[in-house]
């Protein structure tokens, strides 16, 4: 039996694998160090969706989720090697006052967090809303700053831009007013933030 893809492991999860094939897949699991990793993670994920009750996944992260187990192959890279940020805080949930409403879009600032790592942001619209400002600041919660981070925005499946962290683990793009999601790899691992940005949003 080859290495159990994502749709397998879900269905497992589900309960909806019949008795074979779940007793098939649990000695798999027994005797397969990374299906049995990716399983773990399959199921931290689906508690971490579970807990954000206005969480909808995007169609992305479904196709990114997929894309890590091909068809009937090996994981095209450890499911550890990515894990998804959640969203700790949005300005943008914040009402908003009256004579706010009536003057330029406002900045927008999220505070994400995987693990001991907090990702503060800051989105702002440039050049006639045509272009928007990301800047970012990556630290533990120890108070320590991520420098020299792989920073990468992506469109459409697509890295567009990509960067790196200085000392004070800052980072800052410009960049045209399109849908992105952004990474931050650290020591081997890819901290995933989705739909950091869209065009319908209030930037």
């Amino acid at each position: 039996m080859g290495h159990l893809n994502i749709e397998t492991i879900m269905t497992y999860l589900d309960g909806k694998a019949g008795d074979a094939e779940k007793s098939e897949i649990e000695a798999h699991l027994a005797v397969c160090a990374a299906c049995s990793e990716s399983k773990r993670q399959a199921v931290a994920m689906e508690r971490l969706l579970r807990e954000a009750a206005s969480f909808q996944m995007p169609a992305r992260l479904v196709q990114g989720l997929k894309d890590l187990f091909p068809a009937g192959g090996k994981p095209a890279k450890p499911f550890l090697a990515k894990i998804l940020a959640s969203r700790e805080f949005d300005s943008f949930d914040q009402p908003m006052l009256a004579g706010v409403r009536s003057a330029a879009a406002p900045a927008r600032q999220l505070v994400f967090r995987a693990g001991d790592l907090d990702v503060d942001l800051k989105i702002e619209p440039a050049k006639g809303n045509e272009r928007i400002t990301l800047t970012g600041q990556v630290m533990s919660q120890a108070s320590n700053f991520v420098h020299n981070a792989v920073v990468r925005l992506e469109c459409d499946g697509m890295v567009r831009y990509r960067t790196r962290t200085n000392e004070m683990g800052e980072f800052s793009f410009e960049v045209p007013n399109d849908s992105y999601d952004l990474s931050i790899e650290i020591n081997g691992e890819r901290i995933a933030i989705l739909d950091v940005h869209s065009p319908g949003s209030r930037t």
